[in-house]
């Protein structure tokens, strides 16, 4: 029988499968979630950064040209779902060939 290293037993109605072909496909889907994690943590990260910098020198309403990018700073309104959201603002960047 196979035991799991993390957690030995979730419930008492849990139930251990013994299928290496199972398990070897559930290791690719693994393998597959980390590679494509790494790529947009990096996006999430230069997209944070760019904004921030963008923030610094928008005002809300207006909108900018750099070089094949067009930025615009637009109001978020303030609005309820299931929690309080706060007014905010949105900062968008678009190239031009999308």
């Amino acid at each position: 029988m196979t035991t799991l290293k993390a957690v030995d037993q979730i419930g008492m109605d849990e139930q251990v499968l013994d299928d290496p072909e199972l398990e070897k496909l559930l290791d690719i889907r693994a393998a597959a979630a980390d590679k494509l994690a790494r790529p947009k943590k990096a996006y999430a990260e230069a997209d944070e950064e760019a904004k921030a910098a963008i923030v610094g020198r928008l005002e809300v309403g207006e909108v900018a040209r750099v070089g094949r990018y067009r930025i615009e700073r637009v109001h978020v309104p303030a609005r309820h779902a299931d929690f309080e959201v706060e007014a905010g603002s949105k900062v968008g960047i678009k190239a031009g060939d999308e």
